[in-house]
């Protein structure tokens, strides 16, 4: 297999079925009970679990200021990310199965941010691109107004008029 598709299974397919399962991890801690802020904190354990265990596995240790700055906004992105998720969940109970698919957005951010940043138009074919861009824009939209309760409509969810079922 040449490294090019390699290289889209390892980053592309498999990152997506990770967060995918991460999205139902997420809806299940909700569903538990947690605090938004133990969320985040706990994720974050998460992320530093894994980032101990690959200093053990990969002897590769290169850093620089700049590196270590774009990786923390790497995390606060995310970690922004998933409060956001998490609030609309419990707040007002928008399913992680509508949720999840409308995150697709971010690869199209990504690739047009890409593009311009480092000049990635120069090594896709733009067409394609915009054809896949087109599908993806046309599958959120269908996601986005899936939902049978029309519950993304509600500006409170029923059932939690003082707010009081949730801490945030």
């Amino acid at each position: 297999m040449n490294l090019n598709y390699m290289g889209i299974i390892i980053g592309g397919f498999l990152p997506a079925i990770i967060f995918g399962i991460g999205g139902i991890f997420l809806k299940a801690s909700a569903r538990q009970g947690i605090s938004l802020n133990h969320l985040i904190l706990f994720a974050g354990a998460g992320a530093i679990f894994l980032a101990f265990l690959l200093l053990v596995l990969i002897k590769e240790k290169s850093i620089s200021a700049g590196s270590a700055t774009m990786a923390f906004c790497v995390g606060l992105s995310w970690a922004s990310a998933t409060a956001l998720m998490s609030i609309a969940m419990v707040k007002f109970e928008t399913p992680i199965s509508i949720i999840g698919p409308l995150t697709a957005i971010a690869s199209l951010i990504t690739a047009l941010l890409a593009m311009w940043i480092f000049s990635e138009w120069k090594e896709v074919l733009i067409a394609r691109l915009l054809m896949g861009a087109t599908l993806i824009v046309i599958g959120v939209m269908l996601v986005s107004t899936s939902s049978k309760a029309n519950r993304i409509q509600h500006t409170i969810p029923p059932g939690n008029e003082h707010g009081d079922e949730h801490s945030y």
